[in-house]
């Protein structure tokens, strides 16, 4: 009966996998996309299976059967992938160990710096490796790795590259939770008792991670097989998410992410069986609070003075950590950083500032575009004379506030679907809904936006099947719904696990009633939550925008018009972009490290907002165990005089006199 539910899932996901590789050509012979039209392709789709011409790939003039041509660059993919998640995960876990245990300065000094490794996107990763070697080779004439080509495979260089960023994902939330953890009094007993501190991390800490590790390890994942198509495409590599792109057929598509769909599926099927497992199985809650969990009591607590009461907390919080430096100072400089380009904008009437030529004093021409940063180009021009200084301020509205917008839309839609996942979903309906979300955890997000947004934001001459403000709409609510089911299990995963803490069960068993619960327990900490959740989506958001304007996808559309190179329509960040492969290689480099330079100044201040979240919420539960303490220690005290207060005066149950 398992393998049949194991089957069934799978198929499940064979059939989301081809909805989704039959969007693009829908949307391109059609405009957009209709129920009707999208169920026709779909139909047509499976029933073109079993005929042999559909099973080919097409390349130039030859065609190849799918499947033997497309089967030796997956491998390739798969090798540089996993070696990359292994040494990423191993290398972080080493890491985490060793500085918990080192001195809190020492400490400082490494976070600080996974925080600067954790902005720099992937692809300046990989040009700076690819200009060592180069200059390497040119003084010493040693060559440490060769570059990949029909004939030979890299693997190494492309694998450290992209084990960066899982390695300081990893990293991180080891660190965030190892701190958790040692806030806790389990920890504070074990010491007590002698347990020196990298025993305590190795045969309890790291213990108790192992939940949070496989949620967020699943994110990570995600988010790497979206780096995969970066670093496959910066390395020249001919793995499989370059075959993918070459030939943009419904067959193709669902051939490719059916090979990465398939071992991934099996994969989390293994790693879900042993999280079932009862030394990892959650305490069951749910029976106990769907009976007092109902639309109507939730309505009738829902009164004027509670809305205006939870309205009055919520400020107050908001107040509490804005207090902080680090919160208040990033909030500023990207609210300040907006108004600026609104400002700028409106006084420039949205005109950039263009010079074809450069004279001397003579009045000869002394320079042409691009012009290298001087006083006129504070960072230099393009190839057409635009100030790239300009650019960067026009599109600077653009890129923080709709990269925002998403991350709220992401936050909040998850955390909405989170409350009936986390309080109704049991069983096997649960066992369905988690089995279908982990479908896109098998999918790179990069490939998905790509394959969804192409025939969208692609504009030959200026011909677009939407107008321009339906792009950005459409954009903004795509690059958010494919996250949600992502977000939401992970929120409704937090969920349980606080429902399933001792006090909380305490306040069920004293007739706390589910709305209850949620509104005074689980709502107050998971909300504490929000603001890093909100963080760590903003800055995926902004990845892949560099990723998407890496492939000259731009945010609200791209201008085609051969032969001038393709171009955006708005001045969002990644419209700059869509030369970064050559301009990193060949030059001139102010057209390209000012944009990355701006993302990276971004990311950092999302960083620091993000920590100075974490250090109120650490403050703050220092000082609610603090008091917590001490009210146990009155009422003990309470309790003591008030049994020292009563005589015996016949113990032995006598009147005698």
């Amino acid at each position: 009966m398992k393998a049949i539910r194991v089957l069934l899932y799978y198929f499940i996901g064979l059939f989301g996998i081809i909805g989704v590789s039959i969007i693009p050509k829908v949307m391109e012979e059609h405009g957009f996309i209709s129920p009707v039209e999208f169920s026709q392709a779909y139909f047509h789709f499976l029933i073109s299976l079993p005929h042999h011409e559909t099973w080919v790939y097409h390349f130039g003039e030859r065609s190849e059967a799918i499947l033997p041509y497309l089967f030796p660059p997956y491998v390739y993919s798969m090798k540089i992938f996993t070696g990359a998640i292994a040494f990423g995960f191993v290398a972080a876990l080493l890491l985490g160990i060793v500085t918990m245990l080192l001195p809190a300065c020492f400490r400082r000094v490494l976070i600080r710096l996974s925080q600067l490794l954790e902005t720099i996107p992937e692809l300046l990763f990989a040009f700076g490796l690819q200009l060592f070697i180069v200059y390497i080779y040119k003084q010493t004439g040693v060559l440490l790795f060769h570059y990949a080509n029909y004939e030979r495979e890299i693997v190494l260089l492309p694998t450290f590259t992209l084990s960066i960023l899982p390695m300081i994902s990893f990293y991180r939330i080891l660190l965030f939770y190892m701190k958790e953890e040692q806030r806790k009094e389990y920890v504070e007993f074990a010491r007590s008792k002698g347990i020196r501190s990298f025993a305590l991390i190795l045969n309890h800490i790291l213990r108790n991670l192992l939940p949070y590790l496989y949620q967020h390890g699943k994110i990570i994942i995600w988010s790497t097989l979206s780096s995969l198509l970066v670093v496959e495409y910066i390395f020249n590599i001919h793995g499989l998410t370059a075959f993918l792109l070459e030939d943009f057929r419904p067959i193709v598509i669902a051939v490719a992410l059916t090979f990465l769909f398939t071992p991934f599926y099996i994969l989390f099927y293994v790693f879900q069986e042993w999280e079932q497992k009862e030394e990892f199985k959650p305490i069951s809650v749910g029976p106990v609070f769907m009976p007092s969990w109902s639309i109507r009591s939730a309505i009738a607590q829902l009164n004027g003075k509670s809305v205006i009461r939870t309205a009055m907390k919520w400020i107050k919080s908001m107040l509490r950590y804005l207090k902080n430096k680090k919160v208040l100072g990033g909030l500023l400089f990207l609210v300040g950083f907006s108004l600026y380009s609104f400002i700028y904008s409106a006084l420039k009437n949205n005109e950039l500032t263009q010079k074809r030529f450069l004279y001397g004093e003579d009045g000869k021409i002394s320079d042409i575009p691009p012009h290298p940063p001087s006083s006129e180009f504070l960072l230099g021009s393009d190839q057409f004379g635009f100030s790239i200084a300009d650019k960067i301020v026009f599109g600077a509205k653009y890129t923080i506030l709709f990269a925002a917008g998403i991350a709220v839309l992401r936050v909040i839609v998850g955390f909405l679907l989170a409350i009936p996942y986390a309080y109704f979903l049991h069983g096997k309906w649960k066992r369905v809904i988690d089995h279908m979300v982990n479908v896109l955890y098998f999918l790179p997000l990069s490939i998905l936006a790509y394959l969804l947004l192409k025939p969208v934001l692609w504009g030959f001459k200026g011909d677009w099947p939407l107008g321009y403000h339906e792009r950005m709409l459409y954009e903004i609510i795509l690059l958010a719904l494919l996250a949600v089911p992502l977000v939401m299990t992970a929120i409704g995963n937090e969920m349980k696990l606080i429902l399933q803490r001792e006090y909380v069960t305490n306040s069920h068993v004293l007739g706390g009633r589910g709305v209850h619960v949620f509104r005074k327990h689980v709502l107050p900490e998971i909300a504490s939550r929000f603001g890093i959740l909100f963080g760590r989506q903003y800055i995926q958001v902004l990845l892949l925008f560099v990723h998407l304007g890496l492939f000259q996808l731009f945010f609200g559309g791209t201008f085609v018009n051969p032969p001038d190179p393709p171009m955006s329509v708005s001045f969002e960040w990644s419209g700059l972009l869509g030369d970064a492969k050559n301009l990193l290689i060949t030059g001139p480099y102010w057209m390209i490290i000012p944009v990355l330079g701006a993302f990276m100044v971004i990311i950092l201040t999302m960083q620091f907002i993000v920590e100075g979240i974490e250090e109120v919420q650490a403050v703050h539960y220092q000082k609610t165990r603090k008091e917590n303490k001490k009210e146990a220690n009155r009422t003990y005290s309470l309790r003591k005089s008030n049994d020292e207060s009563f005589l015996f005066y016949n113990k032995s149950g006598t009147d005698g006199d």
